[in-house]
C-alpha cells in the first residue's frame, strides 16, 4: 500500500502514521484546568471529561480524514504507538488526579505530557519504557516546581 501518497495533505504524520489530532482530547481539559481560577464554572466541564483512546477519539470525530487515521493508527509502527501510549497513560492518569481534586491551578507537567506526546507522533522522540518517559519530562525541570518533580515519581 502506497501510505505516502495516502497521507499526503492529512494531519497524520507519514513516518508514525499518528495524528496529532488526538492530542485536541487533552488540550482542551488541560486549558479548561488552567482557565478554573478566572472561571469556577469550568468545573462542571472537567468533570465531564473522560479518558477516550486513539481510536474512540477518531471515531467520534468529525474530522473529514477520521478513518484515514484509525486505518494508519493500524500500520503505524508498533515503537510509535507504544511510545504514544506511555505519554497518554501518564496524562489520562495525571488529568483524572486534577479533576478529582479540582487543583486550582493546572499541572504544568501535563503541558509537557502532550508536548512529548506531540514528539511521538512526529517520530522525534521514541518511547520505549516509563523511565525513558520520566528522563525526559525531568529534562524540562527547570520549569517545574520541585512538587510537580516530586510527583512524577508517585
Amino acid at each position: 500500500m502506497d501510505w505516502s501518497a495516502r497521507l499526503a495533505g492529512t494531519n497524520i504524520n507519514p513516518k508514525t502514521f499518528l495524528a496529532t489530532d488526538y492530542l485536541n482530547h487533552f488540550n482542551e481539559v488541560i486549558m479548561l484546568l488552567e482557565m478554573l481560577d478566572e472561571i469556577p464554572s469550568c468545573a462542571m466541564e472537567i468533570a465531564q471529561w473522560r479518558p477516550v483512546s486513539y481510536i474512540e477519539h477518531f471515531q467520534a470525530s468529525g474530522l473529514a480524514d477520521r478513518e484515514l487515521a484509525i486505518e494508519a493508527y493500524a500500520a503505524a509502527p508498533d515503537a510509535a504507538r507504544e511510545g504514544l501510549r506511555l505519554v497518554v497513560d501518564r496524562l489520562n492518569a495525571r488529568i483524572l488526579e486534577a479533576q478529582a481534586s479540582l487543583a486550582k491551578s493546572a499541572d504544568p507537567v501535563l503541558r509537557r505530557l502532550v508536548e512529548l506526546a506531540g514528539l511521538v507522533i512526529n517520530g522525534s522522540l521514541a518511547l520505549t519504557d516509563e523511565a525513558e518517559l520520566n528522563a525526559h519530562l525531568l529534562s524540562s525541570s527547570a520549569s517545574l516546581s520541585q512538587d510537580s518533580i516530586d510527583s512524577l515519581f508517585d
